[in-house]
């Protein structure tokens, strides 16, 4: 139902993840409302019996929590999706929203799908990162031709090269294939010109297309939190780390209750110079959610270029304790414990990241911090080659990584961001 919703461009929509966030609270709608910056609620019930679903759905006007609308549909559980198609825009009609044309066909269009396919689907969106591409799988082997099962996996794929768990070329690959494979079944799904932006922005250095697919998913959806979100990736790459921040705040005021999102604020304030930002969202990531890594990374990065070193090293060691020592983490630390005198604890770190690196995949990049950290810029810049060779993840904000500033103007490292496509001033 968000996604029909999120898909009308006149609407402003919370995403899913805010929206569950309150899944079960016992707050007033005011409250939630309030919250959530929005003048309306919809809520739903759904009842399944066999092969027939019933649904339930009520407009409120969140401010006064007065109901507006209510109407219950009964369908058979194939049709669901085309079931909240028709539900969004029966609440258009009842907020005198005015539909274009290729809006009502998408809303009206949304075709029968496999229950069994639907259920894996869900659990590989929702469920645990451990299962999930099994479970996306499944729901694609059930259905071939359900698309936002391909755009599901291609995420995944996303997450596990972002942050070097499988090598950009085996991540991206996957990811690319996905996405081409949901566009061939739907070539309005926004989330698959997401994923797309995506392999065009860290991996192909692509960007006359990076921004075309991300204006894509935007024009398709304006709701999308993540397309949002990855848009101003692309616009930090490019050097317009002030629209970046614009756009990254604009993500979260779509899912103002996502502590990745806030996090993602914060680095990009991070990136754009501004470091009491970056960790005033980080700390506000924390506290809604205290189990993620992503968010102790900021605020780590944000202490130490403040030169405030004992609460940078104590946010690493967090952090590489939540991510259970992704290399990302374990760098970071041991480029904080460099640039604080604590030289033999970061080359103890180099050494077991070398090591792991002759065994299994270690992201160039993340090493290559760490000898700038020692103040080695020739062994850094040997690493950044290796990077490029391998199409690092994050190279593409390499010229606005705070880290790397003390090489901003060594000749070699204008000559890595020619030859990446980035902008040199």
């Amino acid at each position: 139902m968000i996604t029909a919703l999120g898909s009308v461009q006149a609407l402003r929509v919370i995403s899913r993840t805010s929206v569950l966030g309150f899944k079960g609270t016992k707050k007033s709608m005011p409250e939630i409302a309030r919250e959530l910056n929005v003048d309306a609620i919809v809520e739903g019930a759904i009842l399944r019996s066999g092969d027939q679903v019933r649904i339930t759905a009520q407009l409120i006007h969140a401010p006064t929590d007065r109901h507006l609308w209510a109407e219950s549909y009964e369908r058979n559980v194939r049709d669901v999706l085309a079931l909240q198609g028709e539900v969004a825009q029966a609440i258009a009609r009842e907020i005198r929203i005015q539909l274009t044309p290729q809006e009502r066909a998408r809303l009206g269009n949304a075709r029968p799908i496999n229950t069994q396919a639907y259920e894996a689907y869900v659990k590989g969106v929702v469920g645990p990162s451990g299962q999930a591409i099994e479970s996306l799988e499944q729901a694609i082997l059930l259905d071939p031709g359900y698309a936002p099962a391909y755009a599901g996996l291609g995420s995944r794929y996303y997450t596990l090269g972002l942050f070097g768990t499988l090598s950009p070329a085996e991540a991206y690959t996957h990811m690319k294939e996905a996405a081409l494979q949901a566009l061939e079944k739907d070539g309005a799904l926004p989330q698959a010109y997401d994923l797309l932006g995506l392999v065009r922005l860290h991996y192909e250095w692509n960007w006359p297309d990076a921004e075309k697919d991300f204006r894509r998913a935007l024009e398709l959806n304006p709701n999308l939190a993540d397309a949002r979100h990855d848009y101003a990736h692309y616009l930090l790459a490019m050097g317009r780390e002030q629209d970046s921040v614009v756009e990254s705040r604009r993500a979260v005021e779509l899912d103002p209750q996502s502590a990745t999102l806030t996090a993602c604020l914060g680095w990009h304030h991070l990136y754009a110079s501004q470091y009491d930002q970056a960790v005033e969202q980080a700390q506000k990531a924390i506290r809604m959610n205290p189990n993620g890594f992503w968010a102790q990374l900021v605020l780590g990065w944000a202490y130490e270029q403040k030169s405030l070193y004992p609460p940078a090293i104590a946010a690493f060691e967090k952090a590489v304790e939540l991510s259970r020592g992704r290399t990302i983490s374990v760098a970071s630390l041991a480029h904080a414990y460099a640039t604080s005198g604590q030289r033999r604890e970061a080359q103890q770190v180099l050494a077991k990241l070398q090591e792991q690196a002759a065994r299994s995949y270690v992201p160039a990049y993340d090493v290559a911090t760490v000898y700038l950290g020692l103040g080695d810029p020739d062994q850094a810049l040997e690493w950044l080659e290796k990077a490029y060779v391998e199409r690092s993840s994050f190279l593409v904000h390499i010229h606005w990584d705070p880290r790397f500033k003390g090489l901003r103007s060594d000749p070699r490292f204008r000559n890595l961001l020619g030859r990446i496509g980035l902008p040199q001033s």
